[in-house]
């Protein structure tokens, strides 16, 4: 390993940042203990010089220095000589930033290397005996799955880099308890809800739910008994569709004969009352696959007229599928 510059040094009272290190003074590399020589000059910023006979790598010093950092700032934050620490979170569907959140003021001290479980935490987070949570932190190597899936207690894992820029604002890449902006919330409660209530009526009918490709599955209130039941979209479908569906066909899609039409088409049915739920009602606008509409390769449905020929058109087209 070549000489490299170091922002941190240990002395005999803990970390010394290079602003405040003073030439003739001993210091030692936190990671490797060797001494450190401090150097400044014209054209290069103080620092302190890490030989190469260290045997110590770059990246292994930033992170013991990290964990270092983060327990001095948390005990100077409850001196009350240190700013307050905070937590930017990004949310984690969109990555929009998050209005920062203090570090609760139950949190006591901070330890390195705190043993938790089977595993053993960069910086164990304590409410004075207790250990209520932990961080990881990234420099070389990320954090495990095994760990993650595995933790007694709330982890955040951040970089090593950001602790070193400011160890008083974390910002992580990761956490055991991902947070989300209103927005991707609220998109999640109403997937959730939609979710619930295929569930829901798939178990009254006994139809399946069937969401991976070439599947779509929808809810529909039947015009004919008035309860809901699931109906099926799938990739590639036509109007009036006569060839045969894919693979894994809920027995509700059925080959019925229309007088209409003429013919006989896959169509949707009630998982109630067996009633034929037509295509105009299911892929028009309001209807529960209306953005298959007009696809290419998909269903192509006329809309309705305005005007006068509005009533006599709906008309038609209720007979049209029966």
């Amino acid at each position: 390993m070549g000489e490299f510059l170091m922002p941190w040094a240990l002395d005999a009272e803990g970390l010394v940042h290079r602003d405040d290190a003073e030439k003739g003074s001993e210091y030692h590399c936190p990671g490797c203990s060797v001494g450190l020589v401090v150097k400044a000059g014209p054209s290069r910023r103080k620092h302190f010089s890490h030989p190469s006979e260290g045997g110590c790598a770059k990246e292994s010093v930033k992170h013991r220095v990290a964990k270092l950092l983060i327990v001095r700032a948390i005990r100077l934050w409850k001196e009350g000589v240190g700013p307050a620490l905070l937590v930017e979170n990004a949310c984690v569907d969109c990555a929009e930033m998050l209005p920062s959140t203090p570090l609760p003021g139950t949190i006591t001290h901070g330890a390195v290397e705190v043993a938790v479980g089977t595993h053993r935490l960069d910086v164990g987070l304590y409410s004075n005996a207790d250990i209520v949570a932990g961080v990881e932190i990234f420099a070389a190597h990320r954090v495990p799955e095994e760990k993650w899936s595995s933790a007694l207690v709330p982890i955040a894992e951040l970089s090593a880099d950001d602790v070193l820029e400011s160890p008083h604002r974390w910002r992580p890449i990761r956490t055991s308890r991902p947070r989300q902006c209103r927005s991707c919330r609220e998109a999640s409660e109403l997937k959730r809800a939609k979710t619930d209530r295929l569930a829901r009526v798939g178990r009254s009918t006994g139809q399946p739910v069937l969401q991976a490709a070439p599947w779509h599955t929808a809810v529909r209130q039947c015009f004919k008994c008035r309860k809901d039941t699931l109906v099926y979209h799938w990739d590639g479908r036509e109007e009036w569709e006569n060839r045969r569906p894919p693979s894994g066909s809920p027995p509700t899609v059925k080959l019925r004969y229309s007088k209409q039409v003429q013919k006989k088409y896959w169509a949707n049915t009630c998982g109630h009352c067996g009633m034929l739920q037509g295509d105009f009602f299911l892929y028009h606008d309001g209807g529960p696959f209306q953005t298959f509409a007009g696809r290419g390769g998909g269903v192509q449905v006329q809309r309705l007229p305005d005007g006068a020929d509005l009533g006599r058109e709906l008309l038609s087209r209720l007979n049209l599928f029966k």
